[in-house]
Formats: structure tokens, sequence, C-alpha cells
């Protein structure tokens, strides 16, 4: 069996995933996603998505700048 994760346009979805399955049938699972950006410095966590803006605080210290995608499967 072969798994590829596809991110782009042409299929049902942005992101999908098919399954290929040795006798040549496969499965395609898609998702629906919504983009977001986290950038995290010190312990202050700031996330901008589809939601608005949100300000979080961690109790550890990082620094990170992320794009990311959240969402579930259709």
């Amino acid at each position: 069996m072969n798994v590829y994760t596809e991110i782009g346009l042409g299929n049902s979805s942005i992101v999908s995933t098919e399954f290929e399955f040795n006798d040549g049938s496969e499965i395609r699972i898609s998702y629906h996603v919504v983009p977001y950006i986290r950038i995290w410095i010190g312990k202050r966590v700031v996330v901008i998505s589809q939601n608005g803006f949100k300000m979080i605080r961690k109790p550890y210290r990082a620094f990170k700048c992320l794009i990311g995608f959240v969402g579930g499967v259709r």
C-alpha cells in the first residue's frame, strides 16, 4: 500500500490523503483546512487566523514563527 498526502489545486479539496492499495483500488480522504500564523517570542504566543487575533502565555520560553493548518476530515 502506498500513502500520498497532497496539497494543491485539482482535487476536491486543497489537502487530501490518498491510500493506494496493491490491487489498484484507492481511497481518498479530504480535509477542510484553515491556515494560521503562530509567532512565539519568549513566553508570549500570538496566533493570527481566520478566527481573529489571540495572545497566549506559556510557562516556558521559545522562539518560533510558524505557518500551519487546522481542520478536520470531511
